[in-house]
This record gives structure tokens, sequence and C-alpha cells, in this order.
């Protein structure tokens, strides 16, 4: 399976050497999981599916 993804495990070495920074940092993918906690600590509970589908519809 692995050799089958080669060209796409590698597409990475294609983009210029400048951009290598970027992509090999894992800061973007931590600023949003730091995002999405931030958010869910404000919010606190989030309703079931139950209780949110006993709202009616907004006309």
């Amino acid at each position: 399976m692995l050799t089958d993804a080669e060209a796409d495990l590698l597409a990475f070495a294609a983009f210029p050497r400048r951009h290598g920074r970027q992509i090999w940092s894992t800061n973007p993918l931590e600023r949003v999981n730091k995002e999405i906690k931030r958010r869910t600590d404000v919010v606190g509970v989030f309703p079931t599916r139950p209780r949110c589908c006993a709202f009616p519809e907004p006309c």
C-alpha cells in the first residue's frame, strides 16, 4: 500500500526549498487544535442530538 502511495507521500519534495520550513512544521495544525480547545472551553456544554432536534425549524 505504501509503495502504491509513494507519489502522494513524497509530493512535498516537489515544492521549492524555501517552503520546506512551513511544510515540515506542525504549527498550523497545533494552532487549529488549540483554537478548537479554546472554543470548546468557552462553550462548555454541547447539546445532544435529541435536544437540538427538539426545536422547530426556523421559518
